[in-house]
This record gives structure tokens, sequence and C-alpha cells, in this order.
């Protein structure tokens, strides 16, 4: 009706049933395009439905359908539904995608922090310079 408790559900995943398996393509651009939300559910109008009154967590089904039809099913009486159970294939590719930027920026930060000691040093040695030529002409 409306919540649902288990101990436990495994579904079946076996590489054994699956053909034309590909790793998921811009993972983290769809995930930016999710919008989580916290709502209330309407119980006043599906007191048969059994909602619970306290505040929830989670996306307007229609909403992540644009972006991943594969987690969404329109039930027999055309209410939709969300089946959060594979939003986490997506979450593991988008963290793999973050990683890899982060790595991608982390060896950029390194370069520019080896660039700029280099640009420190010869700056000192400019000012050395500078000064050496300062003193050599009585100008100080």
């Amino acid at each position: 009706t409306g919540t649902v408790c288990s101990n436990g559900i495994a579904l079946s995943s076996d590489a054994r049933y699956k053909k034309e398996i590909e790793t998921l393509q811009g993972a983290l651009t769809q995930l930016l395009q999710m919008r989580g939300v916290t709502y209330q559910f309407k119980t006043e109008d599906f007191p048969e439905k059994k909602f619970s009154e306290e505040q929830q967590i989670g996306f307007i089904a229609q909403e992540l359908e644009r972006i991943y039809p594969q987690l969404v099913t329109t039930k027999a009486d055309g209410y939709k539904a969300v089946d959060y159970s594979k939003l986490t294939p997506v979450l593991v590719e988008s963290m793999k995608e973050m990683h890899q930027l982060i790595r991608i920026l982390q060896d950029q930060n390194k370069t520019l922090q080896e660039e700029n000691q280099i640009i420190k040093a010869d700056s000192e040695a400019l000012k050395a310079d500078v000064q050496l030529i300062k003193q050599q002409l009585n100008l100080d």
C-alpha cells in the first residue's frame, strides 16, 4: 500500500542471465539532473493506501522517468512507482566518474604547485640579480 519492510531482498543478477552488458555512461551527468525531494503523502485523498503521515524523502517518479525510465514502472491503476534498488548502479558509476575527475584535478593541482615553486625560485633569483645590479650602480 505504501510502505514495504523486509529483512532483505535478493534480485537475480547472475551474469549468466544477461546479455548485451554495457557499463553505464554519463551517470554523473544524469545524476546531477535528478531532484531529491521531501514530501508528505496525501493521506486524506488516499486513505485506502494507508500512507505514512511522516515526512518522506525520495523522487518524483515522472521527473526520474525522463532521466532513467528503467527506474520507473507504471502500475495497472496508472500511478507510477520508483524501484530505488536500481538507483545503486547509477550512484556507483557516478562516484567512479567523480573519483576520476578528482584524480585529474589532483594531478593538475600538483603540476601547478610545482610550476609555482619554479616561478617563486625564479622570482627570488631575479630579486637577487636586481639587488646586485643596484649595488654595482651604487643606487642603494
